[in-house]
């Protein structure tokens, strides 16, 4: 009996042990990455509107339909989350937790190369989605498609960044290529559909933020987005006379 409290005790001090020590990563804390495990491909959960492995309430509302739709999606953290937190206040990704279907953001962080001040890392968050795709372009000649893309459990901006060294970074980039533009804007090609930002950026606290401009489908379809000087969308149009227009108050 002696033995078998005794290993009970070992199994327990063990891991309350690992649970102390979950926290800290070389990419960020054990929440942040069970919020980006959440949000990958192919994770589905049982309970609707509830993500047990990311500690989130999700909520999901179609408010226009036809050609084209409008549809509000919510997630919140029911827990400590720097990822969920780094969502909800950065305003150029979400609205206090509140997105929609043509929300969309491409940060940059600089390398700091004068000669061209282009070269660094975007984090890409195209329309509709929630999940950030990285790439590096400062060094063209290494990979066919121009970028070196980003693996990492956590989903954090600016802390992604700071350990650019952790990441691990892999010319597959399944199927993103990127390329810069004379005018300032950048193209970003995904197996076909080419998503084509603003010429401007809007700069806050060292990043840059653009905004996907135009996204041309390979069959012929294409919807272009208009934004103020802030880069707040005033509206989205499909070129067949359909056209939704925001108005801010």
């Amino acid at each position: 009996m002696k033995n078998i409290i005794s290993l009970i005790m070992g199994l327990f001090v063990q891991l309350c042990y690992t649970i102390s020590y979950a926290a800290p990563t070389t990419n960020g804390d054990a929440v942040s990455q069970a919020y980006a495990v959440s949000n990958s491909l192919k994770i589905q959960e049982n309970v609707p509107g509830i993500s047990l492995i990311g500690g989130q309430i999700t909520h999901g509302q179609t408010l226009i339909s036809g050609k084209l739709p409008y549809a509000i999606s919510y997630v919140g953290s029911v827990r400590n989350s720097l990822s969920a937190s780094n969502d909800y206040f950065d305003q150029f990704l979400t609205t206090g937790g509140w997105t929609d279907n043509y929300q969309n953001s491409v940060r940059f962080y600089s390398a700091g190369i004068t000669s061209n001040p282009k070269l660094g890392y975007y984090a890409i968050r195209l329309p509709g989605s929630r999940q950030d795709i990285w790439l590096n372009n400062t060094n063209r000649t290494l990979c066919k498609g121009g970028a070196l893309r980003a693996y990492s459990s956590d989903v954090l901006g600016n802390l992604a960044f700071q350990n650019g060294a952790n990441l691990v970074w892999s010319c597959e980039t399944h199927g993103y290529q990127f390329t810069e533009n004379s005018n300032g804007s950048i193209t970003i090609n995904y197996r076909g559909t080419i998503f084509t930002t603003t010429t401007s950026q809007v700069a806050q606290s060292g990043t840059g933020y653009y905004r996907i401009a135009s996204v041309q489908q390979p069959q012929g379809s294409k919807l272009t987005f208009s934004y103020d000087s802030g880069l707040n969308m005033l509206s989205v149009a499909d070129g067949r006379n359909n056209k939704l227009t925001f108005t801010r108050t």
